[in-house]
């Protein structure tokens, strides 16, 4: 059973009874829901390789935690595509950074919301931001993400998306100085 911490931005531990994520060794997830993927399978795919490829490269080089912010979309590609990954996929940790306790209400297949539970269970940390949704839930689990890792994989359309919400944790990632991995759609090959 994964832990479990509630109503968290930030992750300390003085007494040492919970693991501390190591910003050093972590890397978050951003990027758009699945109406913003390419339409073909194909071009889905390939950003799937290109997670894991990117993912792989960071675990050679130290970063063995990944956090998700269990979003539709991207979010919880990048984390499955990670969690099976025959190479890494028993060797990281997976932090579930959850913005309010009923989240998995917004999951809107029977897929993502199978997806979800599954992560949750893979999951070696659960972090649930808030007990319920509030207008800010969203850049409180983006500041959780950004406060406690050192990179940042995240998937936009372009590079005039940089409004969305994802464009917004970009921007938080690179001010914060790390080290981003940007995949945008003209990098998926078709």
């Amino acid at each position: 059973m994964p832990y479990h911490i509630s109503n968290s931005a930030v992750f300390t531990d003085s007494a040492g009874s919970l693991p501390i994520i190591p910003r050093e060794r972590s890397c978050c997830f951003s990027g758009h829901r699945p109406e913003n993927f390419p339409a073909d399978k194909v071009r889905i795919e390939y950003l799937c390789r290109l997670v894991a490829d990117t993912a792989a490269i960071l675990y050679y080089k130290g970063i063995d935690t990944f956090i998700t912010g269990m979003a539709r979309g991207f979010d919880l590609l990048a984390a499955d595509t990670l969690v099976k990954d025959p190479d890494i996929g028993s060797k990281i940790h997976l932090i579930c950074a959850v913005p309010y306790a009923d989240h998995r209400r917004e999951m809107k297949t029977a897929q993502e919301d199978m997806l979800y539970r599954e992560l949750i269970k893979r999951a070696d940390l659960i972090v649930c931001l808030g007990d319920e949704y509030r207008k800010d839930c969203y850049k409180l689990r983006n500041s959780f993400m950004i406060n406690n890792s050192s990179n940042l994989i995240a998937y936009l359309k372009d590079e005039n998306s940089l409004r969305s919400g994802t464009g917004m944790t970009c921007n938080l990632a690179r001010k914060a100085g790390h080290t981003l991995y940007m995949i945008y759609e003209k990098d998926l090959r078709g």
